[in-house]
């Protein structure tokens, strides 16, 4: 449709100036009055196409309707111009020609040139005869045999325009195929990849909507995912149960669905015999639905539906758009399947070493279930200051992997039951660079990668390993800087016992603003005063003896 639509804004550009050879090759046979009205009528009808044609929606609409009359207008004003002239203009016969070449150019249909040229011959004759030609022979023969070669003309440039469309059509699905083939290698997240997909599904099939659908949990309903409209907003569904209509429909068969408008839904566009007991949806407008599926082991699997549409009047997809389709909602299917694989490795990989940090606190009665409270206790400051809830799940998967990099210090000094040498603490402090070099390659996330590593430290500048200081610390790291000292003060060591409320506060309150974010401090404070960490920490604050405020464990915290 696009395609025709620009041929005829040529062919309507190429009208004005077969307007102007016109004019002057009246000039000799007719009063300017007379030339003056068949100009302005050709005018009139010339600006309507070119008006209808300059939007894809007009020309949808009734655009393709003008350009036929138009060219029945040509054929009548040539003949018109020809027959009342005086002495006739016969030359304008080659006028004919063009129109005739001219449907060649735009049509899709073979049977349009042959009308053309019927037209032709025919208004020839009529001219003739009105010009008192019927019996010239010199005139009638040779002009007829004109026409007959434009019409060859007009079919071989018919062939040769629907080969160069099919040559662009294999062009641009090859380009697509290697620009989302490109997109998909490149490790882009899968609602990225889906969106992009289906941008180029839209602009390659000329559509004017389109929409990915997956199914929920339990398998009763689709949701949309991914939407995108052209110009004006397009009606799309949020939710579909699967068997109602055509997003339904396709993902409970498994099959393609081509649908041109409501009257004509018939089209199965896997092009296997449908089942007559299973109702055939319909549409309001030209829908290409194909579904996502996951080819397994066992059975094919429908994850959802790739949807498009094209809203505009007597709009059709043609084979070449389906396939493009089905190739494209393949790529999708495979950037969904990766990304949950992936997802699934990750969280694997997740738990892996959350095991691996709860056994490492076990391994000390002092520790056992630090990283654990400190990850709740990262959540709920967190919660309170009203963190990105994307960041909260980093700070949750950070904290409990903070001390990871503990499995690189040697037994001795771990669990040391006193205070480490200088030596000792030297090897201590570069348990988090080993966290970070453990989980580097298995693709966490910067965020809980910069947990790992820089939870010790201090706004002041004086923790490590990096020295950060002051705006370089962003809140998720100034929360588990905060929550991983607290619970140090909150829990045993092998050489203290728990420190008392007095004391915490006493610490959290001297060091805030220093050490600690002072709006951390306080978020903390009020969660303390609330009793919200009564529970957490209901093992661990028994009556103990008041440590002198001297004692910080802030000072050499591991």
């Amino acid at each position: 449709m696009e395609q025709i639509r620009r041929a005829d804004r040529q062919a309507a550009s190429i009208r004005w100036l077969a307007l102007a050879v016109a004019a002057l090759m009246l000039v000799d046979s007719c009063d300017w009055v007379a030339i003056g009205v068949g100009m302005a009528l050709v005018a009139g009808y010339n600006g309507v196409l070119l008006y209808a044609a300059a939007s894809p929606e007009r020309y949808a609409a009734w655009g393709r309707r003008i350009s036929a009359a138009v060219v029945c207008a040509d054929i009548l004003t040539i003949t018109l111009a020809i027959g009342l002239s005086r002495p006739p203009a016969v030359s304008l016969y080659l006028l004919y020609a063009l129109a005739i070449v001219g449907v060649g150019f735009v049509t899709a249909h073979p049977r349009s040139i042959a009308i053309a040229t019927g037209g032709g011959i025919a208004g020839n004759l009529t001219a003739a005869w009105m010009a008192g030609m019927a019996g010239d022979m010199r005139h009638l023969l040779p002009s007829s045999a004109v026409l007959l070669a434009a019409a060859l003309l007009a079919g071989s440039l018919h062939v040769l325009k629907q080969r160069d469309d099919a040559m662009q059509r294999r062009e641009r699905k090859l380009s697509t195929l290697l620009e989302f083939g490109t997109r998909f290698t490149s490790g882009e997240d899968a609602a990225r990849v889906m969106e992009q997909t289906l941008r180029g599904a839209i602009r390659d099939t000329d559509s004017t909507a389109g929409y990915i659908m997956l199914l929920q949990p339990g398998g009763e309903e689709l949701a949309t995912e991914v939407a995108v409209s052209v110009g004006e907003e397009r009606p799309i569904p949020a939710t579909v149960r699967v068997g109602e209509g055509v997003e339904g429909y396709v993902a409970e068969t498994g099959k393609p669905l081509l649908l041109s408008r409501a009257d004509d839904g018939e089209r199965d566009a896997s092009g296997q015999p449908r089942d007559a007991r299973t109702p055939m949806p319909s549409a309001q407008h030209a829908t290409l639905c194909i579904p996502m599926i996951e080819s397994g082991q066992k059975r094919a699997e429908v994850l959802g539906v790739f949807t498009l549409a094209n809203h505009r009047p007597g709009s059709r997809y043609v084979d070449e758009d389906v396939d493009l389709a089905r190739t494209l909602a393949g790529l999708a299917t495979m950037a969904l399947v990766n990304s949950r694989l992936y997802q699934n490795l990750r969280e694997s990989f997740l738990r892996s070493l959350q095991v691996l940090a709860r056994t490492l606190d076990a391994k000390d009665a002092y520790t056992q279930g630090h990283s654990n409270r400190v990850s709740e206790l990262c959540v709920m400051i967190a919660r309170k200051l009203r963190v990105d809830p994307d960041a909260i799940e980093d700070l949750r998967n950070g904290a409990l992997l903070h001390d990871v990099g503990k499995i690189g210090v040697p037994d001795q000094v771990l669990r040391k039951p006193g205070r480490l040498t200088d030596a000792e603490f030297e090897v201590m402090r570069q348990h988090p660079v080993i966290g970070y070099e453990i989980c580097k390659p298995l693709g966490l996330g910067d965020g809980i990668l910069m947990l790992i590593r820089n939870h010790h430290e201090k706004l002041d500048g004086t923790g490590y390993p990096d020295g950060l200081r002051g705006g370089e610390l962003p809140l998720p790291l100034r929360i588990i800087c905060v929550a991983d000292a607290f619970d140090a003060m909150s829990s045993s060591r092998p050489y203290r016992k728990v420190m008392d409320a007095a004391v915490r506060n006493e610490q959290l309150n001297r060091f805030a603003g220093t050490q600690f974010d002072p709006v951390v401090v306080e978020t903390l404070k009020a969660l303390l005063n609330a009793g919200e960490l009564d529970d957490l920490y209901r093992d661990h604050w028994a009556p103990q003896r008041e440590i002198a405020p001297s004692e910080s464990p802030l000072l050499r915290a591991a």
